[in-house]
């Protein structure tokens, strides 16, 4: 028996997702580190200001739990692919920024996805890499609407952001 249309599409998504980790330069990072480093990125450049991001606004655009974001932040820590700050003012809220080398491993993933990407165009051709544009957008816009964290996703005192941010 053939899988559903649904079961299909889950399949299709899964295995596009799969294939992002195998493209990155650096294996030693799994794929939670490097969507860690690739949201720390995005947040600190989001409004034009290079500035680091507290521990929560990472915890909130990743929906994910703070015990969980802190065991990737240490990991990427003792890397040397950022560092965090304790704030003076409150030592409740630590900011995290990326470290030249986390920079320079960001620089190098973002070409590597870009190349493929490039290839993705060149195969499809301008129309259908167009349609297909068209319909992962149409894909995330319906699912964000079916789905909607819970306000601050665990994250105590958080609200919601809206639109997901990560990259």
């Amino acid at each position: 028996m053939e899988p559903s249309l649904a079961e299909q599409l889950l399949q299709a998504m899964s295995a596009f997702k799969k294939m992002h980790p195998r493209l990155l330069s650096d294996k030693s990072l799994s794929s939670g580190e490097m969507q860690m480093l690739f949201s720390a990125k995005f947040l600190s450049v989001h409004h034009g200001a290079h500035e680091p991001v507290h521990v929560s606004r990472l915890a909130r655009s990743l929906h994910v739990s703070m015990p969980a974001v802190s065991q990737l932040l240490r990991s990427l820590e003792e890397k040397q692919l950022i560092e965090r700050t304790i704030s003076k003012e409150d030592r409740r809220k630590v900011a995290v920024a990326l470290t030249d080398r986390g920079e320079q491993l960001l620089a190098s993933a973002r070409a590597s996805l870009i190349s493929v990407a490039e290839f993705v165009v060149s195969s499809l051709g301008e129309d259908d890499t167009r349609e297909c544009i068209r319909l992962l957008n149409r894909i995330a816009d319906i699912a964000s609407i079916k789905y909607t964290p819970p306000q601050g996703d665990g994250v105590p005192g958080a609200q919601s952001q809206g639109k997901d941010e990560t990259l």
